[in-house]
């Protein structure tokens, strides 16, 4: 088998461990070469998801019906009801709100690039860095991603976003063939 690269380290699968240690030191644990304390029921901290990953969904948490009002939150998940649980118990999703997919069944790199274009369209990154999320609080802090990146991710998550931005935005081209539906 060959060593598989992890952004930071080499995985080697026949030791079942990096070959580099953690780059975060002890933060990551005692043992700095280990993958996880597990390998076979956890996942590294600092792995990447791959781009093609399937199963994701581009969401966003609404104040009123998802049909006639605005998000105040978009993101990404691959289980939608495990993220609205967490979305209640940070305070961003209160009672009286609600989670609703924008878009389903897609895979990981093209959740990251319509994720930021859905950010940009409704204008959420509304968050203070650094403040605790609250009711107050509630918007993305951050970009789905840094749209000046170059690596071969970045491009990836790029072409999705720039997809879904040419499909939606209007001209009179769009209009005629129903692609901003």
């Amino acid at each position: 088998m060959e060593l598989h690269y992890n952004v930071f380290r080499y995985y080697d699968p026949n030791l079942g461990r990096f070959t580099q240690h953690d780059p975060i030191g002890l933060a990551g644990g005692i043992n700095l070469y280990r993958y996880a304390p597990n390998a076979k029921t956890w996942s590294d901290p600092l792995g990447l998801i791959a781009v093609d990953t399937p199963g994701y969904t581009v969401y966003g948490l609404y104040d009123g019906n998802p049909l006639t009002t605005k998000p105040y939150y978009i993101g990404i998940t691959n289980d939608i009801d495990r993220r609205a649980a967490e979305h209640e118990m940070s305070g961003r999703l209160p009672k009286s709100s609600s989670i609703a997919p924008i878009k389903s069944d897609i895979n990981y790199g093209q959740a990251r690039g319509q994720e930021q274009y859905y950010i940009e369209k409704y204008q959420t990154r509304t968050g203070i860095i650094g403040q605790p999320t609250s009711s107050a609080n509630r918007g993305n802090k951050y970009n789905s991603f840094d749209l000046s990146r170059t690596d071969d991710r970045a491009i990836y998550f790029k072409q999705a976003y720039s997809e879904i931005k040419a499909k939606l935005t209007l001209t009179p081209a769009n209009l005629r063939s129903g692609a901003c539906k």
